[in-house]
């Protein structure tokens, strides 16, 4: 039977954890940003027609940017899923 433990140095196993630290805050931070759609690509997400999204929008319903994108977050919460 081999040996299951595996032997390192002190530097190698920081710099593991550095390289996987590092790897991890940018996952983080890539998940962190809004997701923006067109009110077409929020229209097919939601199951809608596009004159209906832009009616939510202008009804407030449904947070756009002033150039009509919408978030992700925005359709869940209309949609009242969380995420």
């Amino acid at each position: 039977m081999e040996n299951p433990f595996i032997t390192t140095d002190k530097q190698t196993l920081q710099e593991a954890f550095k390289a996987a630290l590092y790897e991890y805050d940018r996952e983080k931070e890539r998940l962190s940003k809004p997701r923006f759609f067109t009110i077409n690509q929020a229209a097919k997400r939601m199951g809608l027609a596009h004159a209906t999204v832009k009616k939510l929008i202008s009804n407030g319903r449904i947070e756009a940017t002033p150039d009509n994108r919408i978030t992700e977050k925005a359709i869940n919460d209309y949609l009242g899923l969380k995420k």
